[in-house]
């Protein structure tokens, strides 16, 4: 999914891709969990977490579409 490419050096970016998967979140049916894999700039703009090299961040879809962090778990 293009929207969880890094947009670490293009922020004119960051808000289109945050929303896009935001949306693509909220049009899942998410009977059964859902793992992305993306960069820690687009996990800090959907979560407000910043992660570490590696850092699992496990979030749930919230009433509003957005994003509920659960915690974290380090992988080092």
């Amino acid at each position: 999914m293009p929207a969880l490419n890094s947009f670490f050096r293009r922020y004119e970016r960051q808000e289109a891709q945050i929303t896009a998967v935001k949306t693509w979140i909220t049009g899942q049916k998410l009977n059964a969990p859902v793992i992305l894999v993306t960069h820690q700039v687009n996990i800090t703009g959907l979560t407000d977490v910043f992660p570490g090299s590696g850092e699992l961040v496990i979030a749930k879809r919230s009433e509003d579409g957005g994003l509920a962090t659960l915690g974290t778990i380090r992988t080092d």
